[in-house]
């Protein structure tokens, strides 16, 4: 045993709670694992708690160390350091409960591991002889107390069904730190209702082979690697498999849309695939209207229509875009109907910032004038060629996914139209009109740039606010517009006149829906809000209660 004032005590008693925080961590991460394996109490991450303990206990102790110096009572520091003990295994038992352990009682349990080790070794090695003293034994046990009171007021927030908020949150950690989604999917999983979802396929078959235009009924989403995240890649990777191309467009709706499991969202792709492959291009490439560029207030439309079929693509760009609800499909759908045509309506998706425009359907005159103005537009030949990004070098950032990016070249008459689709979530201001200017100066017009909104690269870290990097913010602007231009050059030398076919699948699938939207959004709220108002009661608490057990 070392005496207190031995000169050996201080670099012994150092190394002895460096030793100790490492054999708790050990312990923690061990009684983590006991109760649920799949828990994300690595080694690593438990020791990173267990410093961070340490660190409040630090600063109890030296402010119980100064005031010891202060009034020539060594008692002070003991008990700086002993009600140290406590705020460290209070801060210890929140993170346990909260982030590694579902069982309120083993995260209690846990939490006294690591204090009753250090605390053994300092006063053994130190020569003190200790008694504790009533008055922080008191303070020590309310401030567990207090601790106590955040983690049985969050495992009281439930959703209706209920799950509880810290069951959800841990399902989020493993999903987004360890990238195991099974527990948060087999959650949402069971917020789902069966659905019609009906999914647009477009076929253009020719000489060089076929390549479709896809718009799902299904949204992509949540994150990575939740559900249908990768939705557009997916759909990618499995035509590929039949030898074909096809690139995702994004139709109206949001995250009501979603699929819950990755399984889900595997079937529903295959589903898709094996009706397109059945899907007959038997129009002659012949009746051909526009493309025709409309702007109505701050919303600009390109529509373009074969036959009686119409492709209506959506966009706000300057000013920023983001889904646009299903009710402005809806409303454009029954307007067009009057026209005699059957509308797809693509939300481009393709400018975020922070000027928002909501697109709505305010002024039916002037989008009945769209349609009656396609309608009569004279119906010509056309020739469609097609290029993609993975035929040619395209160094790109973690803004474009797996799908890449693919032009659909139009020719009619003396004009060759472009269709830019890019694997990404949103694109950055000044991307669309990029690609504009670089093409109309290649000899091309573009009919809009789309994106797929895919979520794949959504949630994987700490990146930016919105978590995802939009098109254009980590991949050069030029790059892109000089892609797009070898593509559309690549796409004209196979221009021919390829047959198309239009085909509608109507299939049933469990959706998240608005309501279970809607449940988690209330759940998140009322968590974030008792929290905050926690810890305002909390720290000052806190703080007081040292005072008091040192002073």
């Amino acid at each position: 045993m070392i005496a207190a004032d031995d000169a050996q005590a201080q670099p012994i008693l150092i190394l002895y709670t460096i030793a100790a925080s490492f054999i708790s961590a050990f312990l923690l991460r061990l009684a983590a694992k006991s109760v649920d394996s799949s828990s994300i109490a690595s080694l690593r991450r438990v020791l990173a708690v267990v410093l961070a303990a340490n660190t409040i206990w630090i600063l109890s102790s030296a402010f119980g160390l100064g005031y010891s110096l202060a009034i020539g009572n060594p008692g002070t520091f003991v008990a700086g350091v002993s009600y140290g003990a406590f705020l460290a295994s209070g801060f210890e038992l929140i993170i346990m409960n909260g982030a590694f352990i579902r069982e309120t009682a083993v995260s209690i349990a846990s939490a006294t591991i690591h204090p009753i080790i250090v605390m053994t070794g300092f006063f053994f090695l130190s020569g003190f002889n200790y008694t504790p003293q009533p008055k922080v034994l008191g303070l020590g046990t309310l401030t567990i107390l207090i601790s106590l009171c955040l983690v049985i007021g969050l495992n009281r927030i439930k959703t209706e069904r209920g799950d509880r908020s810290i069951t959800i949150f841990q399902a989020f950690l493993k999903t987004w730190v360890a990238e195991h989604p099974e527990d948060l999917e087999n959650t949402l999983d069971s917020y789902t209702q069966e659905a019609n979802i009906t999914t647009r396929v477009m076929k253009f078959a020719g000489p060089t082979g076929a390549f479709y235009l896809v718009l799902p009924g299904i949204h992509p989403g949540p994150f990575y690697p939740v559900g249908s995240y990768n939705l557009p890649g997916l759909l990618f990777r499995r035509f590929k498999q039949n030898n074909a191309v096809a690139l995702t467009l994004h139709r109206p709706g949001g995250h009501e849309r979603n699929l819950a499991t990755q399984s889900a969202t595997g079937r529903y792709v295959d589903l898709v695939a094996t009706f397109a492959a059945s899907v007959e291009a038997n129009h002659t490439p012949s009746e051909m209207r526009g493309p025709v560029i409309h702007k109505i207030k701050n919303t600009t439309a390109c529509s373009v229509g074969f036959g009686d079929y119409l492709l209506l693509i959506l966009t706000s760009s300057p000013r920023g875009t983001d889904d646009i609800d299903l009710n402005v499909e809806e409303k454009l759908s029954s307007l067009a109907k009057e026209a005699g045509f059957d509308v797809s309506v693509v939300d481009a998706h393709n400018s975020i910032n922070n000027q928002r425009e909501q697109i709505r359907v305010t002024d039916e005159v002037a989008w009945r004038n769209i349609f009656s103005q396609i309608r009569v537009e004279r119906e010509e030949e056309f020739r469609t060629g097609f290029a993609h990004s993975s035929e040619i070098e395209f160094d790109h950032q973690e803004d474009v996914s797996d799908a890449g990016i693919g032009v659909l070249l139009f020719a009619v008459k003396s004009s060759k139209w472009v269709l830019v689709m890019a694997d990404s979530n949103n694109a950055a201001t000044g991307v669309r009109e990029s690609l504009s200017n670089e093409l109309t100066q290649a000899g091309f017009k573009l009919m809009d740039l789309c994106t797929s909104d895919t979520h794949n690269l959504a949630a994987r870290g700490l990146t930016i606010d919105r978590g995802y990097y939009a098109l254009g913010e980590r991949t050069q602007i030029s790059t892109i517009a000089d892609t797009a231009v070898k593509l559309a050059k690549i796409a004209e030398t196979r221009l021919s006149q390829n047959k198309y076919g239009v085909s509608d699948l109507t299939s049933t699938m469990p959706v998240l829906g608005a309501e279970a939207i809607s449940e988690f959004a209330s759940i998140t709220l009322r968590s974030s809000a008792f929290a905050k108002r926690y810890l305002k009661f909390a720290l000052p608490t806190l703080a007081l209660l040292t005072a008091l057990a040192i002073l």
